[in-house]
C-alpha cells in the first residue's frame, strides 16, 4: 500500500471504499494518532480482507516520485489507481524492462465511470474460449 496523502484529511477530500473518514477518525483517536498517512491507516483494513498479508503487507508512505524504478520490479503484482499519466507509464517501463510476468493493473474513476488497464506481461500466455468446454491452445 503506498499512499503518502495525510490522513483524514485527504479520505475527507475523496472517501475510499475500505471506510468513511468518521471511521478512520475513530480508529486514529483510539490509536492516540492525530497525523499518519492515508497508507498506514488502511493497512488492518487491507489485512481484514485478506488475511493472508498480515504482517507482510508492505506500507510505503513516501510519495511515488521518491521512489526509485528499482522498488516497483520487488513485487509480483501492482495494482495502483489516481496516478498520472507519467506515473502510470514510468511503473509500466520499469516492470517491462525485467519482464519476469509482472502484473500492471492501472485504475481510476470519472464520477459514475471507471476504467482499468491490466498489463499481463510480455510472456504472459492464454486460451481463447471457443465454445462451451472448448479451449483454443495456448496463445502469445
Amino acid at each position: 500500500v503506498c499512499d503518502s496523502r495525510p490522513y483524514p484529511e485527504a479520505v475527507r477530500e475523496m472517501p475510499c471504499s475500505f471506510f468513511h473518514a468518521e471511521d478512520m477518525e475513530s480508529a486514529a483517536s483510539e490509536k492516540g494518532s492525530s497525523q499518519c498517512t492515508v497508507a498506514k491507516s488502511v493497512q488492518p483494513k487491507v489485512e481484514e480482507l485478506n488475511p493472508l498479508l498480515a504482517g507482510r503487507n508492505s506500507i510505503e508512505e513516501r510519495p511515488i516520485a521518491e521512489l526509485s524504478d528499482d522498488f516497483f520490479t520487488q513485487f509480483d503484482a501492482i495494482v495502483a489507481s489516481r496516478l498520472t499519466v507519467e506515473e502510470a507509464k514510468r511503473i509500466s517501463t520499469s516492470l517491462q524492462k525485467v519482464d519476469e510476468g509482472k502484473l500492471f493493473i492501472v485504475t481510476d474513476t470519472f464520477g459514475f465511470d471507471g476504467c482499468a488497464h491490466l498489463d499481463f506481461g510480455a510472456s504472459h500466455k492464454y486460451r481463447r474460449e471457443l465454445g462451451k468446454d472448448k479451449l483454443s491452445d495456448l496463445m502469445p
